[in-house]
């Protein structure tokens, strides 16, 4: 029997609980999970950008799955490492990454959608290469991990 180590919840606002509403204990979508007996969540405290999303799960499942030279990495250090490399990659790789995409995606391989390969072609092929797009916390902050 296999058993569920990880929910992964990359819509908005996912891991946010709602104190308003609920004073006096800490209800949230990661405690239904945990509470039903999944280790680990990833969910986001606040609305999120699609490209950027998309970005940093692909990276996180590509470092939770296989690492980085490594070997897998757990859940929380994937998404730490794949937040930091959102953080830092410059323009000029994400268009190399699409193409990348593209090629895979063409030969049957697994990767992004082609909604999602056209509008990072279309939006980092025109920008400076050394830009960092996706700098700003926005964009990879919102991320958490909670669980063991």
């Amino acid at each position: 029997m296999t058993r569920t180590r990880l929910a992964v919840l990359s819509a908005c606002q996912s891991a946010r609980t709602d104190i308003d509403r609920l004073p006096d204990e800490a209800i949230g979508l990661p405690s239904v999970f945990l509470q039903a007996g999944i280790p680990g969540v990833v969910g986001t405290l606040w609305p999120v950008d699609d490209l950027s999303t998309a970005l940093l799960m692909a990276r996180f499942y590509d470092l939770h799955l296989h690492g980085d030279g490594q070997g897998p990495a757990p859940p929380v250090r994937a998404l730490r490492r794949a937040q930091l490399w959102l953080r830092d990659v410059r323009a000029g790789e994400l268009v190399t990454f699409f193409q990348e995409q593209r090629r895979t995606r063409e030969e049957g391989g697994p990767a992004l959608d082609a909604a999602a390969i056209a509008a990072g072609l279309s939006r980092f092929v025109l920008e400076e290469p050394e830009s960092r797009p996706f700098e700003d916390p926005y964009y990879w902050a919102p991320f958490v991990f909670v669980g063991v």
